[in-house]
């Protein structure tokens, strides 16, 4: 017996050994770990091997596995013989039996073990468990379990099951109807259950051609566009296929094109236009789908100061008159020869037919152009000749017509007495030539003696056939001169005096006579000084029956009223007679007086002299 221990290597593990102790009791060690399989020195171990060379007291020694030759004998039909052997599961290792020892729990040793081994994996990547599972190292993880193409575990899109337990493809032959022909016949997705690819960057089967190349998988006029996985026509079927579909045509039709028939063309696409707002531009604004071609068909095509011509273009209407054929043509009563620019007549030049210049277009006695009816006419008598006048109703100058015949005519619903005491009878007309026709004028014809109107009274029996103005007795004393002196006449653009006069005081009643917008025409009469005789160029003047008035030699007293336009100052009017010796009368006005139109005044009448100076 010894009084200090031995040591015993193990019969089975190199990492184990015994101690005897003095006392016969006995003890197993294992030496110290020395870090795994995975390092080199454990030379596949997971602790030190014990070295039977050193004993007490220098021992009990381990060293590095691979330092010292061990080698115990694995028996046959073992478990193990060594840790790598332990690989059902995760970090299994060899014990001294033989046995394999697994720290955590081992859920399979082959994919049947996983319940999803069966499973459909879901797709892409990663793949949960839950839907398809196969065996790693003695768990059941996520993955397809069926390697190689058409996976029981794979869907359609991602058919192949690679080395790494996933779905997926990496070449297009791996994918169901790759060598399909994608459907172009239809309004609905041409592609889908149809023609696939297998898209390498998504590891993915996708509709779409080229599963077989840029030919394979498209119909006749087809062709397979490998970067968008589409069928593309080499016929167009379409305009957009046509380069040039959305240029403005040019005159020669060869930078537009339309997708057509029957130009002999390889790709289908003919030169003309389509579409009016990619290939037209005015002024032939519209493309023609029969002749595709651009142009017009009507006026509403073009801008409202446009027309649409025979040739198809728009073009500009009528600016000025002298554009329309017929414009200084005279009009005929159907207005078929004169045009003018412009109206609402539907011509599409804008010519129209009717008058646009008295001139040019209309003649006496329709000599006026109504703008606003482009006919001729006239508007008032002003249009006409002095001998005519224009009928509203004929639109015509026409000869005016004699007012009367007789002097009968002249006072039908009158008495045909004249009246004594007034300036202007209103009760005996008689009928004279004017001019160019006859006319009633107030005054007498016969005496009072006579039956025959129009007569005097009995109060003035005498009829001065010369004046037509009843007095006393014969012999009067006739006016025949009117000077009138004025301090001015501001704005008077026209002129015009009633006067009404009264004669001599020495008769009973007084005689009266009236002038009516007294004025010399195209004179100025009352800015300063004016005359006025009673002679047969003047009598048409204004004087009515103040021309040689029977006014017998004296004016007692004179009102004036203006009749014309702007401001007259009057300051004073001299009247002479037919009896040389006879005295003139003077009327004065107050200083300072003046008249607008309508406003009248009273004179201060006096007489003196021999005549007016």
């Amino acid at each position: 017996t010894t009084k200090w221990p031995y040591y015993h290597e193990h019969s089975a593990n190199c990492s184990r050994f015994w101690e005897c102790g003095p006392a016969g009791e006995t003890r197993l060690f294992e030496c110290a770990p020395c870090g795994g399989p995975s390092v080199g020195l454990c030379n596949g171990q997971w602790a030190l091997t014990f070295d039977t060379r050193y004993q007490y007291p220098d021992g009990p020694v381990c060293d590095w596995p691979g330092m010292i030759d061990c080698d115990t004998g694995c028996p046959a039909g073992s478990e193990c013989c060594q840790n790598t052997d332990c690989n059902q599961c995760a970090e299994g290792f060899c014990n001294l039996d033989w046995t394999c020892t697994y720290p955590g729990v081992c859920e399979c040793t082959a994919d049947s073990d996983c319940a999803h081994s069966g499973g459909m994996c879901n797709v892409p990547a990663p793949h949960e468990p839950e839907s398809c599972a196969f065996c790693n190292n003695g768990q059941c993880v996520g993955g397809c379990a069926d390697l190689g193409s058409a996976s029981a575990n794979c869907p359609a899109t991602h058919p192949t099951c690679s080395s790494g337990h996933t779905c997926g493809c990496s070449a297009s032959p791996e994918c169901e109807m790759y060598d399909g022909v994608c459907d172009m016949t239809g309004p609905s997705d041409p592609y889908t259950g149809n023609c696939y690819y297998c898209d390498a960057g998504q590891a993915q089967c996708v509709a779409g051609c080229g599963g077989m190349g840029s030919n394979g998988n498209c119909p006749d006029n087809y062709e397979c566009n490998l970067s968008s996985h589409e069928c593309e026509l080499t016929v167009c079927n379409e305009d957009s296929y046509c380069a040039g579909f959305d240029q403005i045509c040019n005159d020669q039709y060869d930078n537009c094109f339309f997708c057509g028939a029957g130009c002999g063309s390889v790709d289908g696409c003919c030169p003309g236009c389509h579409d009016d707002g990619l290939n037209c531009a005015y002024p032939q604004p519209i493309c023609d789908q029969t002749t595709n071609t651009c142009g017009c068909k009507d006026d509403t095509d073009c801008n409202s100061a446009d027309f649409c011509s025979a040739e198809g273009t728009c073009e500009p209407k009528c600016a000025v008159d002298s554009e329309c054929s017929g414009f200084d043509e005279t009009c005929n009563p159907m207005y078929d020869n004169c045009f003018f620019c412009g109206g609402d007549c539907g011509d599409s030049f804008g010519c129209c037919p009717g008058c646009h210049d008295d001139d040019l277009n209309c003649a006496y006695p329709q000599p006026i152009c109504h703008t606003n009816t482009n006919t001729c006419g006239c508007k008032d008598d002003n249009d006409c000749d002095m001998t005519d006048f224009c009928n509203p109703n004929t639109d015509t100058c026409e000869a005016i017509p004699n007012e009367c015949e007789t002097d009968a005519d002249c006072n039908e619903g009158l008495t045909g007495v004249c009246q004594v005491g007034v300036p202007e009878q209103t009760q005996c007309n008689y009928c004279t030539h004017e001019g160019h026709r006859n006319v009633c004028r107030p005054g007498c014809v016969h005496d009072s003696s006579s039956q025959d109107i129009p007569r005097c009274p009995a109060a003035a029996p005498v009829c001065n056939i010369d004046t037509h103005i009843c007095q006393a007795n014969s012999g009067s004393i006739l006016l025949t001169k009117m000077v009138f002196t004025s301090t001015g006449c501001e704005g008077c653009t026209t002129e015009g005096v009633n006067m009404t006069l009264t004669g001599t005081m020495f008769q009973s009643p007084s005689p009266q006579c009236k002038t009516v917008d007294l004025d010399y025409p195209n004179r100025v009469d009352f800015k300063d000084s004016a005359t006025f005789f009673s002679i047969a160029a003047e009598e048409n003047f204004g004087w009515r029956n103040c021309w040689n008035g029977p006014l017998d030699g004296q004016v007692s007293a004179v009102t004036i009223v203006w009749t014309g336009q702007g401001q007259w100052s009057p300051a004073s009017i001299c009247y002479d007679w037919d009896k040389t010796t006879q005295v003139v009368s003077v009327c004065n006005f107050a200083a300072g007086t003046t008249l607008a139109y309508g406003q009248s005044a009273t004179g201060t009448c006096s007489v003196g002299g021999t005549s007016c100076v």
